[in-house]
């Protein structure tokens, strides 16, 4: 939207604020940000299409530790379900990780791979799970409040909206490009699964060697130590317009998500950088507007659209300035003033 007008605030101290995923801006310690209400908790189910992330594995050549991806979402105290969904290839190797999966509080929901003839040409290995995860998904909707999906298939965008319909909300965990745009869209949370906290990357060829050491994901920014609805959570009813100087770290503030949809993030940082010149902006249509991702409140309201700019403006807390843009009281007037008739206090 069209910037209306600019009010120059003078040269004053500003803060950088930093959200749990990377997101920062400059601003002023009386500027608004909408923090969020006392979140209630979440009861979480976790639906893990096996074949669909480990091929996103294989090729970002990276893997998931699913000790961590349990624990990010407060583990048994936060998970009602989490289902691992794969084929069955009855290998060693698949055996000891099934059994290490159950061993950490995953059910497996398995069946033998199927291979389909083709006339003149390769056969054609079939273990598609999408029927599986979208009944269970459905049947036990009762037991969850939010269902966290990792898989990047867009089938699953018709279940995600039928969830919703439920009242439940969604979160989709891929890569960002190998997700299909449909299920991100609809998904009221998407995170990049190169970003978790519980995925690490090989070095391997990238350093010209075959070490498998591991190392930290691309731009992890989310916390390993706290649970992920935590730092991120989807939008609620009921924040309320708090100003930098009222702001504390760990409060959730308003921001957009890599799906364009507004969600609450954790607070990690508010330190201060320096003092410089200052402009509130009125932002045309709207009492707010996204800077670097982050929700902030448009301060230059001005109420008199006819009068001229700076004349009479509304800050966020409710005080009135006549002649000033930063009133500290209910009415704050600059400059002279010609009263006639009674006043009253």
């Amino acid at each position: 939207s069209r910037v209306k007008q600019l009010a120059y605030m003078g040269k004053k101290q500003t803060y950088r604020l930093t959200t749990a995923s990377g997101k920062k801006i400059r601003t002023t310690a009386n500027h608004p940000y909408l923090v969020a209400p006392k979140l209630a908790p979440n009861r979480v189910a976790i639906f893990i299409d096996g074949a669909n992330v480990e091929a996103s594995m294989r090729y970002m050549n990276a893997r998931i530790d699913y000790e961590k991806l349990y624990q990010s979402f407060d583990g048994d105290k936060g998970v009602s379900f989490a289902g691992f969904y794969q084929a069955y290839f009855r290998t060693e190797g698949q055996e000891r990780f099934f059994g290490r999966l159950k061993h950490l509080g995953y059910s497996l929901i398995t069946k033998p791979l199927k291979i389909i003839k083709q006339n003149g040409e390769n056969d054609l290995p079939k273990a598609n799970f999408d029927v599986e995860i979208a009944c269970d998904a459905c049947l036990t909707h009762t037991d969850y409040d939010t269902a966290v999906l990792l898989s990047g298939d867009s089938d699953f965008t018709y279940l995600a909206e039928q969830l919703q319909k439920y009242g439940k909300k969604v979160i989709v965990i891929a890569p960002y490009r190998a997700t299909g745009r449909e299920l991100r869209t609809q998904s009221d949370i998407f995170l990049n699964i190169a970003t978790m906290p519980f995925t690490t990357f090989s070095i391997g060829n990238d350093a010209g060697n075959n070490r498998k050491d591991p190392r930290r994901g691309h731009h992890t920014r989310l916390s390993p130590a706290l649970p992920i609805l935590s730092q991120v959570h989807t939008l609620v009813k009921g924040g309320v317009w708090r100003k930098v100087s009222e702001l504390k770290e760990g409060q959730m503030i308003a921001t957009t998500g890599a799906n364009g949809k507004s969600i609450y993030e954790r607070i990690i940082s508010i330190e201060p950088v320096a003092e410089e010149d200052v402009y509130d902006v009125e932002i045309e249509g709207t009492h707010n507007f996204i800077g670097n991702g982050i929700v902030a409140h448009n301060t230059a309201f001005v109420v008199n659209q006819g009068a001229p700019a700076g004349s009479l403006y509304i800050a966020p807390s409710g005080n009135v300035g006549i002649g000033t843009t930063s009133p500290s009281q209910l009415l704050s007037v600059h400059g002279n003033g010609l009263f006639s008739g009674n006043l009253s206090a």
